[in-house]
């Protein structure tokens, strides 16, 4: 299966109470470390309610990216359409940030030192695990492949050396924010970020987090666009016709 925007994008946000709070297994580490039968029901529900709210993200996602995928197609489809489009995903993106850091100060709040000592121990095993480099490593290896296919159709349709160079040139702009923002989500773990593992990180330190991740999705909306746009300037009906569909495989 091929790792697109969207793939990418629910690998951003998560579709599980781990990803919530960008520790491996924090659900089990609850269940497994907190004896207090209350406290550990009202965290199990703030994780399942969570959850409910990523499943409902995910769904939502999917259907904006299908009409993407299908405005794409068209060449009449202006820069301004994809920059509401875009907005508004990012919106959406901060509001479920702003929920994924109310429910990670509650989840601070509400476990012991010694309780989340015993948590973090388990979630640094997780970390560490040879299936979750291995994974990693294999969706680097589809994103290069889906961009060799782009650059593969470009190479064999538009002939015009001058307007290849430029389609080619912005694909290539686009790969690069592309695998820059997937490495950077892929880089979240117990290991490379101090504040996960801080019981006491503040609102702040996790906005400032989200703040930066942000500025990569962003960066990679604004490649994505640049490079539809070069595209629409430099190819005919025919060729357009045949990179987009190649293209589209990989959103």
């Amino acid at each position: 299966m091929l790792i697109g925007l969207f793939t990418l994008l629910l690998g951003i946000f998560g579709v599980g109470s781990e990803d919530v709070f960008y520790l491996d297994k924090i659900d089990k580490g609850i269940k497994k470390y907190i004896t207090d039968k209350e406290r550990k029901k009202e965290l199990q529900g703030d994780l399942k309610n969570y959850t409910k709210a990523l499943n409902q993200f995910a769904k939502i996602l999917k259907g904006h990216l299908k009409e993407l995928k299908k405005k794409n197609h068209d060449r009449n489809t202006t820069r301004q359409w994809y920059v509401d489009f875009f907005d508004s995903r990012m919106e959406e993106r901060k509001e479920l940030q702003a929920l994924f850091i109310d429910q990670r100060s509650n989840l601070q709040k509400n476990i012991t030192e010694d309780e989340w000592t015993e948590i973090m121990q388990m979630a640094t095993k997780e970390a560490n695990k040879v299936e979750a480099k291995e994974q990693k490593k294999e969706l680097k290896q589809k994103s290069k492949n889906i961009f060799e296919n782009q650059e593969q159709v470009i190479k064999d349709v538009i002939f015009d050396p001058d307007k290849k160079s430029k389609v080619q040139e912005a694909l290539r702009t686009y790969e690069q924010e592309f695998i820059e923002a997937q490495e950077a989500y892929g880089d979240i773990n117990i290991n490379e970020t101090d504040f996960l593992a801080d019981k006491n990180a503040s609102k702040a330190d996790m906005q400032k987090f989200a703040d930066n991740l942000n500025v990569q999705t962003i960066n990679m909306y604004k490649a994505y666009m640049d490079f539809l746009m070069e595209m629409k300037e430099n190819t005919n009906d025919e060729e357009w016709a045949s990179i987009i569909k190649v293209f589209n495989k990989g959103v």
